[in-house]
This record gives C-alpha cells, sequence and structure tokens, in this order.
C-alpha cells in the first residue's frame, strides 16, 4: 500500500477532529489556575486519534458489501482492494498496541492523567457500537455521534480537574448539537443529488438543523449561567465567537463538498478555517 492508502484508511485527516479536547482548556484558560500539561495533552491527542482510526478500519470492514456499491466510497483503501486483509488485520494489532501503549504511559504519569485509560475505552465502545447499529437509526444515529463528540469535551474538562456531572451533561448536550448541525448540512448538500445513505430523507434537513441551532444554543446559554460572573470577559466572548465561525465555515463545507467527503482533509489548507480558531485563540490570550 501507498502512504496515501494508508493515509486514507487511518483518516488521518480526521485526527482533526481530536483538538476537540483542548476546547474546555481555552475557554478557561484565562479564567481559573486550571492547567493542561502539555504530556498529557499529547497523550490524549494521540489516543484518541489511534481509537478513531480503530472505529473507521472496522466500520470499514463492517461495510465493505456497501461500500462497494456506492459511487465514491468504493475508491476507499479497503473498498477497492488496494489493503489486503492482511493489511488490515496489522494495522487493528498496531493501533491497539498504540492505544494500551498510551493508556499505560498516562496511567504511569499520575495525577489527572489517570481517568485517559477510561476515555479511550468508552469512546471505542461507543465508536464500535455506532457503526455496528446506531448509524443505521434515525435519532440514535445523532445522539450516537454527540456521544462521541461530547465524550472529547468531557475528557478535556476532566483532564482540568472538573469532574461535574452537571458540566459533562453540559458537553455532551454540546456535542449532540454539532452533530445535528453536521447531519443537517449533509443532507442539504444532496438536495440536487444521490440519496445521503443515512437513515433520514431530504425534507428532514431543516427540522435538524432547527434542533441543531436550539441545541447549542442551549448548551452555550447553560454554560453561561453556570459561569461565575467574574468569568466573564471581552476575551471570553470573542473566543466564542471565532470558535463558532469555524464551525459555521465547516458546515458550509460539509454542504459545499458533498456532505460526506473529506472535508477536515480541506480544513487544514483552508484559509478562512484557520482565521477564525487563530482569531479565537488570539481573543482567548490578549483581551
Amino acid at each position: 500500500m501507498r502512504a496515501r492508502d494508508w493515509h486514507s484508511a487511518l483518516r488521518v485527516s480526521h485526527w482533526l477532529k481530536n483538538g476537540l479536547i483542548f476546547i474546555p482548556w481555552i475557554l478557561v484558560a484565562r479564567t481559573s489556575d486550571a492547567e493542561l500539561p502539555l504530556a498529557v495533552g499529547v497523550l490524549a491527542f494521540a489516543g484518541f486519534s489511534a481509537c478513531a482510526s480503530i472505529a473507521y478500519l472496522i466500520n470499514d470492514a463492517c461495510d465493505l458489501d456497501l461500500d462497494r456499491r456506492h459511487p465514491w466510497k468504493a475508491h476507499r483503501p479497503l473498498a477497492s482492494g488496494r489493503m489486503s486483509r492482511e493489511d488490515w488485520a496489522m494495522a487493528l494489532g498496531v493501533l491497539f498496541s498504540f492505544v494500551l501503549g498510551m493508556a499505560s504511559l498516562a496511567a504511569s504519569e499520575g495525577g489527572v492523567a489517570v481517568v485517559l485509560p477510561g476515555f479511550f475505552g468508552i469512546y471505542l465502545a461507543a465508536s464500535l457500537l455506532y457503526s455496528a447499529r446506531l448509524k443505521r437509526r434515525a435519532v440514535w444515529d445523532v445522539l450516537g455521534l454527540g456521544f462521541m463528540i461530547g465524550i472529547r469535551f468531557v475528557a478535556g474538562a476532566a483532564l482540568l480537574g472538573e469532574p461535574s456531572i452537571i458540566a459533562a451533561l453540559g458537553w455532551l448536550f454540546l456535542g449532540i448539537g454539532l452533530a445535528t448541525l453536521r447531519r443537517s448540512a449533509e443532507l442539504f448538500a444532496y438536495a440536487e443529488r444521490r440519496e445521503s445513505g443515512r437513515p433520514y430523507a431530504r425534507v428532514h434537513a431543516p427540522v435538524l438543523l432547527t434542533v441543531g441551532v436550539l441545541t447549542v444554543i442551549t448548551a452555550v446559554v447553560g454554560a453561561g449561567i453556570a459561569l461565575p460572573p467574574e468569568s466573564f470577559s471581552i476575551g471570553l466572548a470573542l473566543t466564542v465567537a471565532g470558535l463558532a465561525l469555524a464551525l459555521a465555515r465547516m458546515l458550509w463545507l460539509w454542504r459545499a463538498e458533498g456532505g460526506n467527503r473529506d472535508v477536515l482533509g480541506r480544513v487544514w489548507s483552508d484559509g478562512p478555517s484557520w482565521f477564525a480558531v487563530g482569531f479565537a485563540l488570539i481573543a482567548r490570550w490578549t483581551a
């Protein structure tokens, strides 16, 4: 297999999504004494990235027959035959070993890092359940996807020593809102194209968009109510605005690229996306 095939099979560009673990740290960096040690952040990002690649490999194996009949998924390494069963098994073995290694390092690191093995296990279990059952069922699809988004938020908050149940539920609620917005963007993308392959009809797109927007707003407003008054600042408001712009750009790309295409691969070289994220970071540490 060529390097490009490995890149595609492991969904390396999708590792960008694991940057969600740093969002809680970005939002509280200037309003509390919470710190995220660099080594712990690297362990978390690397472990979640390997877990995600494991989930994608297993998902591709489960959907092999469907992918071979799909217009563009048929070009994926496993579906096209460029990845052999031996390559697939070897990749899974290496990734599982890597995750175990990251979990062992986290446990030996001590402190807040000891929670990482548990989060790796929860994320893997949720990913496998989603691939095997949930993604083919309406409502459960966005709940499962939202949980996988939200659990990375929760992991990031836990690494800051904020294990509040209410806060965790808030992060999960935000994840579900973002997942719903993503699904609506995909369905809008298929307005004049083939069926999306999701358990929804095109008519559901406006409904999902409305639910997603309301869910995200509710999560953000709830977080604002929970924060102490001294935590509010212009910098925090501008940071949230920058992250919202980055989200809006992502949703636009999903729609423009046909919903299911490797949008995250474009984000790495997308100027507006980097501008929005850079604006949020600069606002957080300068305002």
